[in-house]
């Protein structure tokens, strides 16, 4: 079986070779870089629960499971991250700093069941919210954010009263600056409720985030997959096949 090459289908089938190579083994690097993330997360969080009293003690951390035994609850400072959901139902989550001194930590404390979060008002959810059971200790999974996703029209927003704030994404850097208090800047520590009342406190969304990196292997499969395919088409074509009848 001879192979015949012509020009444009050759260049073309090179170009589309090299830029399915490339994004699987753009793919493949990702998936080894969040492996390594997942693997250095997985032994932090099975270390025993870190007991502190101050923010200092928690500075390197990430993603140990925490109780910290000072520090008050601000409710006055309420963060509606809204937009998400739990059990396909809508909803958001209700952040509130744990304050010591002059210093704040944020304090993710789960998701709250809410219809519409455009119409949700503060009073709404304060009521919804059971605060003499955030008492110290405060426990939950410490969890940095290097790459929070900032909600720069609702920071733009921000007027002179600013202690019940509606936000698109977890945008900790905003957040930490629209309160007037030091912040563990892109830290949040997140509560697991265990069966406790409203908000639903958890770590899937930590844990189990969409992109991990069994979808990163995923996906560098595909593309060198469909690498193959394109190569197989290339010279079945070349050698005459795709154009036979009978």
């Amino acid at each position: 079986m001879k192979l015949k090459f012509k020009l444009w289908p050759t260049i073309f089938t090179t170009i589309g070779l090299a830029l399915l190579l490339a994004l699987g083994t753009w793919q493949g690097s990702r998936f080894l870089e969040k492996k390594e993330m997942e693997t250095a997360r997985d032994a932090q969080t099975a270390k025993p629960v870190l007991a502190a009293t101050s923010f200092a003690q928690l500075q390197d951390a990430e993603y140990r499971r925490v109780e910290l035994t000072a520090g008050e609850l601000k409710p006055e400072w309420i963060h509606f991250v809204k937009y998400r959901h739990h059990d396909s139902k809508p909803g958001a989550w209700v952040v509130v700093p744990i304050v010591i001194g002059d210093e704040a930590l944020l304090f993710n404390l789960g998701f709250l069941p809410v219809k519409d979060a455009q119409k949700v008002t503060a009073e709404e959810v304060a009521q919804q919210l059971d605060y003499s059971v955030f008492q110290p200790p405060f426990t939950g999974l410490l969890v940095p954010v290097d790459k929070p996703v900032p909600d720069l029209e609702t920071v733009k927003s921000l007027g002179k009263d600013p202690s019940y704030i509606e936000w698109r994404s977890l945008d900790l850097d905003g957040m930490y600056g629209a309160m007037p208090y030091k912040g563990m800047t892109r830290k949040v520590l997140v509560r697991d409720s265990e069966g406790q009342a409203l908000p639903i406190g958890g770590y899937e969304h930590v844990t189990q985030p969409y992109m991990t990196s069994e979808r990163h292997l995923g996906y560098s499969m595909t593309w060198y997959l469909m690498a193959v395919g394109l190569l197989a088409l290339f010279l079945a074509a070349s050698a005459g096949v795709l154009g036979r009848r009978g």
